[in-house]
């Protein structure tokens, strides 16, 4: 039987010293994002040359050894954050092959990173769901271990995992913190899925389609406030 994949939320209660740390882990993965724009559009201005996601993965050993600061993020979680990248001048790209406004990636100041993530349940995240995964605890790489309450209708295997702050756009107003005392957290489970879902599936992929994120990793999101 083939497997499929559900999202379950679940309410995560960071403390004060964690909401700190998803802060700096947020602004050190939204400073490589940047970096990593700004190394691809030096590459073509200045010698048209291109620069993929597979060569600046490579060049993280080098990032981390210049920038001590990255030492303590989790190497695959900054895998993520570049592939994001990598997959905004794919989409770049093919809206300008179908002549529709293509929209070059752009810089990502703090109201509009859209957060982090994680490629393997294990490897910089871990969920430990309660009895019949009602309620649990989330543990983040860097930050240490969250309470999360939720309740998932069907068990399975958890996949990803991937950071979200809930403020998006712009506003008048500085952000000192981003994430309210409750967050959420989106869990990915695999398990069997009905054979019509599986078909829906294999024709997307066959289309060209992408599966959306929310359908593939397990995602932790954190409401966004301001305050004056």
């Amino acid at each position: 039987m083939e497997l499929g994949h559900r999202r379950v939320t679940y309410k995560l209660y960071p403390s004060a010293t964690q909401r700190a740390a998803l802060e700096r882990l947020c602004d050190l993965h939204r400073g490589l994002y940047n970096a990593a724009l700004q190394e691809r559009i030096d590459a073509w201005r200045l010698a048209r040359k291109s620069v993929g996601y597979a060569e600046q993965c490579r060049s993280l050993t080098q990032v981390r050894r210049e920038n001590p600061e990255y030492l303590g993020v989790n190497a695959q979680s900054l895998q993520v954050t570049l592939k994001r990248l990598d997959l905004a001048f794919a989409a770049f790209f093919r809206r300008v092959k179908a002549s529709e406004t293509p929209g070059f990636p752009r810089y990502k100041g703090r109201d509009r990173f859209p957060g982090f993530g994680f490629k393997t349940h294990g490897d910089g995240f871990r969920f430990e769901p309660g009895p019949n995964w009602r309620h649990g605890r989330l543990r983040l790489s860097g930050v240490g271990m969250i309470r999360a309450r939720g309740e998932a209708r069907t068990p399975g295997q958890i996949v990803r995992c991937g950071s979200r702050s809930g403020r998006r756009g712009p506003s008048p107003r500085p952000a000192p913190a981003r994430w309210r005392r409750q967050g959420r957290s989106g869990i990915a489970i695999r398990h069997p899925e009905p054979a019509a879902t599986a078909v829906r599936e294999q024709a997307s992929r066959r289309d060209g389609v992408r599966p959306s994120a929310a359908t593939v990793s397990c995602s932790v999101r954190a409401q966004g406030r301001r305050t004056g």
